[in-house]
């Protein structure tokens, strides 16, 4: 942007006519000269035209130029300024998503109202959850998509992905990423419920000695958590591993855990 530019935008700011500024910003923008328009937009913002259209604006801008944690940050400021941020929302969810930040995208979505959420955001929700690890109300979003179009292929896909894994194919999981007393502590525990002598006693066998074995344990607490949630639990000399909190499904009984076929008329 040149010096001639930025007197420009001042005094266009000045003269209440910021919508013109953002406009000049906008010609570079679709010149593919993305740091200039940038550069407009944010003399714009200096001079003092604090709309919610701007921050939209360099967020575009700074996704142009792949600065993705940045366009986060300009959007949050614009949805705060925006008096009807919905349609901002889906984007900033869907831009959280692409970053890995499942908690945030989903929280982001929840902020648009359930009356408000056309199918996409419904789908950017579900896969926020999945991403987050909530994979129970992940699947009820895509449940309730699925039965709303039985041809969803996408639904039906994500259906069968998130379906709740046998217990042992989940704790195989966990184990891959644990290694030394972590691993040894966590085998022993698979074992079922023991005392911290007997934690200590498969760590001596294994020639591990003299090893801290409460901060194993909380470490490995730490490192398994599902979610917020401990899978790993200390009651008095015991420790435990709660399945109760991992994604796993129950045993046969008879009944299918998850059915995901098209629905028929009766």
């Amino acid at each position: 942007m040149t010096a001639d530019t930025g007197s420009v935008v001042r005094r266009l700011v000045g003269e209440g006519r910021g919508e013109a500024a953002l406009q000049l910003a906008s010609a570079a923008f679709k010149a593919g000269k993305f740091r200039e328009a940038e550069a407009i937009a944010q003399a714009a913002l200096d001079a003092g035209y604090l709309t919610h259209h701007v921050y939209y604006f360099l967020a575009a801008c700074a996704r142009a130029t792949r600065r993705p944690e940045l366009a986060v940050d300009m959007a949050r400021v614009g949805i705060a300024l925006d008096p009807a941020p919905d349609p901002a929302r889906r984007e900033l969810g869907a831009a959280l998503l692409e970053l890995g930040r499942g908690d945030e995208a989903a929280a982001v979505l929840e902020a648009v109202p359930p009356a408000a959420r056309d199918r996409l955001t419904r789908e950017r929700l579900g896969l926020a959850y999945a991403v987050a690890g909530q994979r129970n109300s992940a699947r009820a979003v895509f449940k309730a998509l699925l039965a709303e179009d039985p041809g969803d292929e996408r639904a039906r896909e994500a259906l069968l992905r998130l379906a709740p894994r046998p217990a042992g194919q989940a704790l195989d999981a966990i184990r891959s990423r644990l290694s030394g007393d972590a691993g040894i502590v966590f085998d022993r525990l698979r074992e079922g419920p023991c005392t911290e002598a007997e934690l200590g006693a498969a760590l001596a066998a294994a020639g591990r000695r003299k090893v801290l074995l409460k901060a194993i344990v909380r470490d490995l607490a730490e490192r398994t958590r599902a979610g917020g949630v401990p899978l790993v639990v200390v009651e008095g000399d015991r420790v435990r591993l709660d399945l109760g909190v991992l994604d796993i499904a129950p045993e046969f009984t008879g009944v299918p855990v998850l059915d995901v076929s098209p629905a028929r008329g009766v």
